[in-house]
């Protein structure tokens, strides 16, 4: 990208080459294993069960990757670098609460709701959830200021003041997607 000049479309056009390869290696070998077989119908159910994931998808690629470019066109560099410092904190509450939960909550979740009475487990288990996303959120608050000054140097340090307001950002979009599976 740097060496060509692209700027952006360069990162785009990576993204999609990388994405690319790996799609032509995958199905390579899942031909080789398993064979191919056209089904109009089975194509046609997994359209309509994944194109909202791809447009989700799609969104959260234009949501983690979007805001600095559109930042860097109405504000200073130390500005957009101070912001991208609090940003990657705050992902620490999807780091550390919210991938660990959906990865055993996923796995879990078609199994409570064959059982009667699943909507008070699904309740408890989003109360459990909020909770540990808010604590996580409080702590970043609380603490944000004093971790960004022992990790970094006094430039960034205004970090510490954006950094509650993207803490609960990611407070509000992981709960959104922990109701998004249902």
């Amino acid at each position: 990208i740097g060496f060509q000049g692209l700027g952006v479309r360069g990162f785009v056009y990576s993204k999609l080459i990388a994405t690319g390869i790996g799609c032509i290696y995958l199905a390579g070998m899942m031909v080789r294993e398993v064979g191919y077989e056209w089904s109009t119908d089975a194509a046609s159910r997994m359209w309509r069960f994944g194109a909202p994931l791809i447009a989700a998808n799609l969104a959260f690629f234009v949501i983690h990757f979007s805001d600095r470019f559109f930042l860097s066109a109405t504000r200073s560099l130390d500005e957009v670098g101070t912001y991208s410092l609090a940003y990657r904190f705050a992902f620490l509450i999807t780091v550390f609460v919210a991938e660990p939960f959906g990865r055993v909550w996923n796995v879990s979740l078609f199994s409570y709701t064959s059982n009667p009475g699943w909507e008070l487990q699904f309740g408890r288990v989003a109360r459990y959830l909020t909770v540990a996303l808010c604590l996580a959120c409080l702590a970043l608050s609380l603490f944000g200021e004093i971790i960004i000054r022992l990790v970094s140097t006094p430039a960034y340090y205004p970090a510490a003041s954006v950094l509650p307001i993207l803490a609960f950002a990611y407070v509000a979009r992981e709960i959104g997607d922990f109701y998004r599976n249902v």
